[in-house]
């Protein structure tokens, strides 16, 4: 079971890593159409699951069925 401090760090880690993933592609989404705000939304889907599920990423993104070329990776 993961504690408060370890949910909030957990949580700090993922939206830094949004963040930088969203500015490294942000051009690209927009080029596709998709809006930065669909974007931010999966992100915070992914959060999500990773929190209350307990679960990495690439399982939350797993999940949420994002194809394997959308991954952060």
């Amino acid at each position: 079971k993961t504690t408060k401090e370890g949910r909030m760090e957990i949580s700090s880690l993922l939206k830094k890593t949004a963040d930088k993933y969203i500015k490294q592609n942000k051009d690209k989404y927009i080029a596709k159409g998709e809006k930065l705000g669909t974007v931010k939304s999966l992100l915070n889907s992914i959060k999500s699951l990773m929190e209350t599920m307990n679960v990495t990423a690439e399982k939350a993104m797993e999940a949420l069925k994002i194809p394997q070329e959308q991954n952060c990776n």
